[in-house]
């Protein structure tokens, strides 16, 4: 998948200046909110579909 660029950022003007001032300074994991969603879609890490327990697994490996 490629990286976005500005034109695929345009939702960020919508989001509460309070969730944008909480993802800068780290009390809101953006990360972790978007492996959370990208398993919801069935996606892996680069965002082909591979199903929702799949992706889980690969976002979130169990260590052995």
């Amino acid at each position: 998948m490629s990286s976005p660029n500005d034109a695929d950022l345009w939702f960020l003007k919508a989001i509460a200046a309070t969730v944008l001032v909480a993802a800068a300074n780290g009390t809101l994991d953006l990360n972790e909110r978007a492996r959370d969603e990208l398993i919801r879609r069935g996606l892996d890490p680069e965002g082909e579909w591979v199903g929702p327990s799949r992706a889980r697994e690969l976002h979130y490996p169990t260590p052995n």
